[in-house]
This record gives structure tokens, sequence and C-alpha cells, in this order.
């Protein structure tokens, strides 16, 4: 296995792994949401996505890197420096999705690593991610790696 930084030719597989967990992510989140609906959402805004990925993928700001078995990405993560006035020397790590058949194999773990090696190099002093509260399998992930919880957000519908 090989980790490297990604480039815009990988985007196409960066999505196939990004639609596949998305969906496997979703039935903890929303888990009254049938598979279909989120496959037809995904599908929608695909373009959107796509687009989002070669912005970021360019960006001096972002740091994506992906994991490859043979000639195939298995997996994929992004850090974002952020520039917030009051926390500089900060950053956050946004995605790390593996496909299912290699995950529980360390393949998250040294993306991860990877994008904090970065980060490192870039001087920053924490890293913090956001994940949904019913999302056991990444909480756990993160707490291995080191992270604590250090806020709650919560939202309410207004329609």
């Amino acid at each position: 296995m090989k980790f490297r930084k990604a480039t815009l030719e990988d985007i196409p597989e960066i999505d196939e792994v990004y639609v596949g967990g998305s969906i496997d992510e979703g039935k903890f989140q929303f888990p009254k949401v049938p598979k279909k609906e989120m496959v037809e959402d995904l599908a929608k805004h695909k373009e959107e996505r796509i687009a989002e990925y070669k912005k970021d993928i360019l960006s001096k700001y972002d740091y994506w890197v992906v994991a490859k078995e043979n000639i195939k990405v298995i997996g994929f993560g992004q850090a974002k420096l952020k520039d917030y006035k009051y926390d500089k020397g900060y950053a956050e790590i946004d995605k790390i999705y593996v496909k299912r058949k290699f995950r529980g194999k360390g393949v998250a773990k040294k993306i991860e690593r990877e994008l904090v090696k970065w980060l490192r190099k870039k001087r920053i002093g924490a890293v913090g991610v956001r994940i949904y509260h019913n999302n056991k399998p990444s909480i756990r992930f993160h707490k291995k790696a080191g992270y604590k919880l250090m806020a709650i957000r919560m939202e309410r519908k207004l329609r």
C-alpha cells in the first residue's frame, strides 16, 4: 500500500470512495433515510462535489492524501488549514474515507498520520475533526488517535 499527495487525476476514484463511505456513514447519521434516497442525493450533487474537490486539491490551505493498493485508490483524507482571526495555528481533518473492504486494516490510521505529518510541517499547534454524534466508528477511531471531546454543536430546524 502506498500513500501520496492527491492529484486532480485522482478525483474520479476519490469520489467513488466518498460516495461509498457517505452511504455507510448515512446509516449512522440518518437511519430513517432510505439508501436509495441517499444515492439519489449524492448523484444530484456530484458536479458541485467534483468542483469542490478540484478547488481544495489545488488550494495551499488544503492537503489531500490518497492510499493506493496496486493502482487503485482505496482511501483518502483531507486536512484543511483554518485562518480564523483567533484560531491561527489550527486545522481540521475534514475527511477520511476508506473503501469498505479495506476498513479495519489500518488504512485510515495511516492516512490520518500522513495528514498530521503535513500539519506539523506547517507548524500547526492543534487539529480538530467534526463527527456526527451517531457515527460511533469514527468517534472510536479518533479517540484512539488521541482526539478529545472539546465542544458540542447543536442544531435546531427552523422549517
